[in-house]
């Protein structure tokens, strides 16, 4: 499920041996060799040092394309 609970959803994400911090969600995954953005930091997981995720670019680029397009404010929505 999303994380609203409203509709199920499938994304593509990397697992990464990487200390991710609070705070590191919405960072880049850079490629050393190329400099491009690989990724999209998300989560660490839970009671596993060094272990990480990332959802790919390509599973991104929707809603990165669509940012870029944006003229208009819209809700951040609840926390639940």
């Amino acid at each position: 499920p999303d994380i609203y609970q409203n509709a199920f959803v499938t994304h593509q994400i990397y697992a990464l041996r990487a200390f991710i911090q609070p705070g590191n969600s919405g960072g880049p995954l850079i490629d050393p060799q190329t400099g491009k953005v690989d990724g999209v930091v998300f989560a660490a997981a839970v009671g596993v040092k060094e272990v990480g995720y990332a959802l790919t670019a390509a599973d991104v680029a929707g809603d990165v394309h669509k940012g870029e397009e944006a003229v208009s404010s819209v809700s951040t929505q609840g926390c639940t």
